[in-house]
């Protein structure tokens, strides 16, 4: 396999002034639709960024989450090990996967959700409602970025690069995905420490006041929202990173949503905090996301 630089000037401009970002990218091809990450020139082993399709890769994913959760006391402590969201579980939501994938192993390093908006609306609805009927109004379609979590430790004994240059291979197919899906605009709620991280880089913009988050354990957060547009503008070298070099094939963008037997596996580890999912009604439920959604994977 021959390895290339990305060639936009400023899609590399913007992985040289990420410190930990990889320094090569292989191109996505027929025979090896994979994209490999080379570290500091030297061989590594494959990571696969995909759509969690399998109940092992779903049960990894939210185990990650769930470790990760624990360890910034984020979330309680439950007998099953894993924390999914009652939103990860909906038919328009897809988990996405780094998979460390070798001869001997097959784990997922690295995940992050993404919840279209739909008749149940979005978690951050339970804190941002009126902010997010703003957004709805405008003519945005909307979808709610969530649940990102990685595995250092492993990552580091298999020599897989940093966590910024796995988090940046994540977001672009979750992009690719909800561009496709014709999700134009995403929305986050972090801890406000992590807010300058995802606007100075990303170009995410606050909205709502700072508030309380009953699902993780009551720490503040601040809800930001990206307009893929104003990316374009505001932070081109990220656009070029995310959406210039290879397309992403089509293929690889469509999957289908978690089956009703891994729904009722995992149903009974969700949050103590889960609460009945709301409907939204009329004008707020965006009926092109979830027809673009179902289109775009099969569903009639």
């Amino acid at each position: 396999m021959v390895v290339r630089r990305i060639q936009s000037g400023e899609g590399q401009a913007f992985w040289r002034k990420s410190r930990s970002a990889a320094r090569d990218i292989a191109p996505q091809t027929a025979s090896n639709p994979t994209l490999r990450l080379g570290f500091s020139g030297r061989r590594t082993p494959a990571v696969e960024y995909r759509i969690a399709q399998s109940r092992l890769e779903y049960q990894q994913a939210f185990r990650l989450v769930y470790r990760n959760y624990r360890r910034a006391n984020l979330i309680p402590n439950n007998e099953f090990g894993f924390r999914v969201t009652q939103h990860q579980l909906l038919p328009t939501s897809r988990v996405f996967v780094a998979v460390l994938r070798n001869a001997i192993q097959h784990e997922v390093l690295s995940t992050i959700s993404l919840i279209s908006d739909g008749v149940h609306g979005l978690p951050s609805d339970i804190c941002y409602q009126p902010e997010l009927n703003m957004l709805r109004n405008s003519g945005c379609r909307i979808a709610e970025v969530s649940c990102l979590a990685f595995a250092p430790s492993r990552a580091s004994q298999f020599g897989v690069p940093s966590f910024r240059s796995v988090f940046m291979q994540l977001i672009r197919l979750l992009a690719h995905y909800a561009r496709a899906s014709g999700i134009d605009t995403l929305v986050i709620a972090t801890h406000p420490r992590h807010h300058r991280f995802y606007r100075r880089t990303m170009g995410f913009q606050q909205f709502g006041g700072e508030t309380i988050y009953p699902s993780v354990e009551y720490k503040p957060v601040v809800a930001s929202y990206l307009k893929f547009q104003n990316a374009r503008r505001a932070r081109r070298m990220f656009y070029e990173a995310i959406f210039g070099g290879p397309d992403v094939p089509d293929w690889q963008l469509r999957s289908d949503p978690i089956s009703h037997t891994d729904y009722e596996y995992f149903s009974v580890g969700m949050s103590q905090h889960a609460l009945p999912l709301p409907l939204l009604v009329a004008p707020y439920v965006n009926e092109r996301i979830v027809e673009n959604v179902a289109r775009q994977n099969g569903i009639r």
